[in-house]
């Protein structure tokens, strides 16, 4: 049983979404077929929150690209690897797989992967509060992302950058940078990006006091949300919408953001998503003296 304590940082989340491109771009090239199909298998399983399948097929994709001398493949699995231990917390081991990736992304003929490898390890560097060198990691990546008029990962980018920021209490910056993130998902079509800057923006605004465009930001994420593709990360950006607004003490609207959570992961058997959900909502009963309701609630997640 999974215990519900916090909701996976913003940080750690967006890793795996930026991914998903090389999965596909690697699907249907025959000599790599296997190992193709074990980062689509890996996709699948972390896209329904079942994390430990996921790096077990990534794991085995690996091993075939370093037996095909595939460079790029490499790189592009270990990236997904990092992205499977964060979710799981187990930060030391990505960081592991984002320096392997960046090494060889550094090496490589082919430059196309430096700016995904610099973002996944300034995710996993800040994820391990080490900011000093997170920072102007990013930074650099976003500089270099906006001279190649790269929307997609400028939005990547400014999104981890700006929860680098917030966390070091540099709230301007950080607005700034998840403004700008969430401008560019909403242009380009992304609602679950999108989704993902606004919850930010309000999840800072709620540390900081200001209630009113907490919640502003919040009911934009929402909108942004119902608008996105089901799936794991949908389900915990609810969650933290969620979050949000609980410590907004809108238990109304927490109630409904958890509801969705729960009503995504179920039909998923996201097992991740369902016990933060459950959780939270057994928390929240008992905040309003239902306490049977409460430890069923507890007792399921």
């Amino acid at each position: 049983m999974i215990r519900p304590h916090i909701i996976p940082g913003a940080l750690c989340l967006w890793l795996a979404i930026a991914t998903t491109l090389f999965g596909t771009r690697l699907a249907g090239n025959p000599p790599e077929s296997t190992a193709s199909q074990r980062l689509q298998l890996g996709q699948a399983a972390y896209d329904r929150g079942d994390i430990n399948e996921a790096l077990r097929q990534w794991q085995r994709a690996h091993e075939l690209f370093v037996a095909q001398r595939n460079l790029r493949g490499q790189i592009n699995v270990l990236i997904n690897l990092g992205a499977a231990y964060q979710a799981l917390g187990q930060q030391r081991l990505a960081l592991q797989s984002l320096e392997e990736a960046a090494r060889l992304a550094d090496n490589a003929p082919d430059r196309s992967s430096l700016l995904m490898t610099r973002n996944g390890l300034g995710v996993a560097c800040g994820c391990l509060g080490q900011f000093q060198r997170a920072t102007p990691m990013l930074c650099d990546a976003l500089a270099a992302a906006r001279a190649q008029d790269d929307t997609g990962m400028v939005i990547v980018l400014s999104n981890n950058l700006g929860y680098l920021l917030a966390a070091q209490n540099k709230t301007n910056e950080a607005a700034a940078a998840f403004r700008e993130a969430a401008h560019l998902a909403r242009q380009s079509g992304q609602p679950l990006l999108a989704a993902r800057a606004c919850a930010n923006l309000a999840a800072m605004a709620a540390r900081d006091g200001d209630a009113d465009n907490a919640g502003n930001h919040n009911r934009t994420a929402l909108d942004a949300l119902a608008a996105a593709p089901p799936g794991h990360d949908q389900a915990l950006l609810y969650l933290r919408c969620g979050r949000t607004d609980w410590q907004r003490r809108q238990l109304t609207a927490a109630e409904h953001s958890y509801q969705r959570a729960l009503a995504i992961a179920e039909p998923l058997n996201d097992k991740i998503a369902m016990s933060y959900a459950l959780g939270y909502l057994g928390e929240l009963r008992a905040a309003e003296g239902r306490r049977a309701e409460a430890m069923d609630l507890t007792r399921r997640a």
